[in-house]
């Protein structure tokens, strides 16, 4: 393994990756998020980012993901009506 870390985050409208090489190096790549199939933008900004480092698919040790999708629809109030109670 080469001790690299990639995140990435999906949004409405953009995937942003970012790949943490083992020297802490940044690099960074934003792609249109497809939301037919959100994994193809995250699948497709990890291999460019990979690509451009030069590292090879296997060769990642860890893979972070999250997302502001329902945040983003939250807040547009788009999507159907919901509440969510805490305590």
């Amino acid at each position: 393994m080469t001790g690299a870390r990639v995140a990435a985050d999906i949004g409405g409208t953009f995937t942003d990756v970012a790949l943490r090489l083992p020297g802490g190096r940044l690099m960074t790549r934003k792609v249109p998020s497809a939301p037919h199939d959100y994994a193809e933008a995250v699948v497709a900004g990890i291999c460019a980012v990979l690509d451009e480092a030069g590292i090879r698919r296997d060769g990642v040790d860890e893979v972070l993901h999250a997302t502001t999708v329902a945040t983003n629809a939250i807040l547009e109030k788009k999507g159907a009506r919901t509440a969510l109670i805490t305590t």
